[in-house]
């Protein structure tokens, strides 16, 4: 008897360990289940660089379609705003002229503007001075050079080859220290500012010195006295 049981219990023996196994690879893959089945879909995911994330397409469709035309009609509406603030004299400076019975003759002042941007207020006013101070040394040599060559065309010279041959400078040299600030303007465009400036540059001194050049040169007085400039010069002169 005690034969028989033994035999039967290592027979229960053998077949106990694989079906315990069994039960328990069973009841492990049931957890994995009703885990996966129950995880949450916000569960944050360190992506590796293979792995792609690909966007809501129609979500950044539709807030393209609806944020990019204001932006534009803002854009648009700010740029005319600003065009709108330009001061007018700015785009046409004033001018100060000697007129002579029904012709302009001679400026007695010579008025330029200039313009600064900058995120700094104080520079964009700094800048728009300069700039004016450039185009008052530009013009003014120009100025200056453009009469002296018109009197001496008056006089029958031909003032090209003249000033080429002649070893005397009838051209003063420039010097802009006497200009004065007329008139500025300040307005905000998104973050910066920009600065408009209007200068003002007395001609009397240098129209006077053209008049000395001119006299102290080998020029016949009778014939600079064929220019009406000349002679409307001379009549300013102090």
């Amino acid at each position: 008897m005690s034969y028989l049981f033994n035999k039967n219990s290592n027979k229960i023996a053998l077949f106990a360990g694989p079906l315990l196994l069994l039960s328990l690879s069973m009841l492990l893959s049931g957890c994995v289940i009703e885990q996966q089945k129950y995880k949450p879909s916000y569960i944050s995911k360190n992506f590796s660089d293979n792995e792609t994330v690909k966007p809501n397409t129609s979500t950044i469709s539709n807030n393209i379609k609806t944020s990019n035309p204001g932006q534009r009609n803002t854009s648009a509406d700010q740029k005319g705003g600003n065009i709108k603030k330009i001061p007018s004299w700015f785009l046409n400076p004033p001018k100060n002229q000697h007129v002579e019975p029904g012709f302009d003759t001679i400026d007695l002042s010579l008025f330029v503007t200039g313009t600064g941007l900058s995120s700094n207020m104080q520079i964009a006013i700094d800048k728009s001075l300069l700039a004016a101070k450039r185009h008052l040394a530009d013009q003014l040599n120009s100025r200056l050079r453009s009469t002296v060559i018109n009197i001496l065309n008056d006089t029958g010279i031909n003032a090209q080859s003249y000033l080429r041959s002649t070893t005397k400078n009838l051209i003063p040299e420039v010097n802009i220290s006497g200009y004065r600030k007329v008139k500025s303007h300040l307005i905000q465009e998104g973050r910066r500012y920009r600065s408009f400036v209007l200068i003002e540059f007395p001609l009397l001194n240098y129209n006077n010195e053209v008049v000395t050049k001119l006299i102290a040169s080998e020029i016949p007085s009778e014939k600079l006295e064929k220019s009406m400039k000349y002679k409307l010069m001379k009549k300013l002169r102090r």
